[in-house]
């Protein structure tokens, strides 16, 4: 690697951003007057706790005022990292994307619609009830609001593509062999990378280079060799290791990813259980809802670690992840300490027939399962939480589960699909066919 451009600029746009609780056209509200908050924010959070389902709901409006300087080489980007839970982005009075689903990240190329000098910023956030998309009826409050961080990327043309679902546009998936080495396979997606190549690079805990390797932008998927793998065990042992893809344009790199990645092998027998790395694991564990009292879903790093640490205290090593996708630093907290993860989506409570609905859950999934790939806590993919079972009369109902439990195993086959109810089905029930594993609650106590 002989020269290193200024790779990503990123820059938090958290301050000072102009909030008006008021419904409103986007001229009426581009001259109104709002209340100045930081991000995150959430409308609700004070009424949400006290008042249970009688919270505010509403299509409510942020914007904020940015300077750019312009560099025609360059790409622009705006990243949400969680918007509850319909999005309408507007860049100097364009929309300039539309957004639905609460709780995975999304980006917004901007390009197109920035200027040099001063922008306005402007969000439309609505957390109504609609039939678009799943779920806004679940046993908890549907927040509304930019309750997790907002981040300014400038970037080169040449980059490990921003618009992969959110995700990091690199994929790592290791694979331990019978004769005790490991096989990590790499791929990534490139935005505009005709003729250039990728470098791919594991390092240990400590930064030691463990293996390197490049790969033609054509064909971006190859195969890592680690001879001797310290394995993730869980929460006795979370080792884990960094890759890193750098995409080089003449010898100099434009872009890079880095992204943490565990070495381990689980399975599901019908007999001895839920064995990690081929010996059997006690599974401990609890459901976890990203609701923190007085801040609802804008919690900081320091309320997530606090969460933790409870958890560990009460002796848990495994974590439901309700009923959404979670902020990605508490499943960086799971790879940490050794949780196993059950993570899904919010198809939960209610069936909704249309399509629209079932292309929502489609998206939805897609964005989990892509975002969160190389996490190696998550063992599971949850295709619903806690639907009626009579739905497994229903055609339409069947239909989705089977384009989630299909799509999912095309996406990450390494990982089971999951269904989990609050009473146990028949074993032949259509929708128990849709999915590799079944878990069955018992409500027995409330952890806090």
């Amino acid at each position: 690697m002989k020269g290193v451009l200024v790779l990503r600029i990123k820059r938090s746009l958290n301050e000072n951003w102009t909030f008006i609780k008021q419904e409103g056209s986007l001229e009426d509200i581009l001259s109104m007057t709002g209340e100045t908050i930081q991000l995150p924010h959430a409308w609700n959070e004070p009424d949400a706790l006290k008042n249970g389902k009688a919270f505010v709901k509403g299509a409510f409006w942020y914007k904020k005022t940015i300077d750019v300087f312009i560099n025609p080489e360059k790409k622009y980007f705006l990243e949400f990292e969680g918007v509850s839970h319909f999005a309408n982005v507007y860049v100097n009075g364009s929309l300039a994307a539309h957004h639905q689903g609460g709780f995975s990240t999304f980006r917004v190329e901007i390009t197109d619609f920035v200027k040099n000098g001063e922008n306005v910023i402007a969000i439309e956030v609505d957390n109504q009830k609609k039939d678009t998309t799943f779920s806004q009826t679940a046993d908890l409050t549907f927040l509304g609001g930019i309750y997790r961080s907002v981040t300014f990327i400038e970037i080169e043309v040449t980059h490990l593509r921003l618009k992969h679902h959110g995700g990091l546009g690199f994929t790592v998936t290791p694979t331990l062999n019978e004769d005790g080495t490991a096989n990590v396979r790499m791929e990534s997606w490139i935005a505009n990378g005709e003729g250039i190549f990728v470098t791919y690079k594991i390092t240990d805990h400590t930064g030691r280079v463990i293996a390197v390797k490049d790969a033609p932008s054509d064909d971006t998927v190859l195969t890592l060799k680690v001879k001797k793998p310290h394995l993730w065990n869980g929460v006795e042992d979370p080792y884990l290791y960094t890759a890193t893809a750098s995409l080089m344009v003449n010898e100099t790199c434009v872009d890079t990813v880095s992204t943490r990645f565990g070495i381990r092998s689980y399975e599901i027998d019908a007999e001895k259980g839920f064995l990690l790395n081929g010996k059997p694991y006690e599974l401990h564990s609890t459901a976890h809802s990203d609701t923190h009292l007085d801040l609802g879903w804008s919690a900081t790093a320091d309320d997530h670690i606090n969460t933790m640490n409870k958890l560990k205290e009460a002796g848990i090593n495994t974590i439901q992840l309700t009923h959404y996708q979670h902020y990605q630093y508490f499943y960086d907290l799971c790879d940490e300490c050794g949780m196993i993860v059950w993570s899904e989506i919010p198809f939960a409570s209610l069936f909704g027939n249309s399509e629209e609905t079932h292309e929502g859950t489609i998206s939805q999934m897609t964005e989990l399962v892509i975002q969160n790939y190389n996490h190696p806590s998550i063992c599971f993919w949850s295709i619903f939480n806690e639907i009626d079972i009579d739905h497994d009369k229903h055609p339409k109902f069947l239909e989705c589960l089977k384009d989630l439990h299909s799509m999912i195993n095309t996406l990450d086959p390494t990982r089971p699909t999951a269904i989990i109810n609050t009473e146990t089905p028949s074993v032949n029930g259509d929708s128990i066919q849709t999915r590799d594993a079944l878990a069955c609650e018992l409500f027995q106590s409330v952890f806090r």
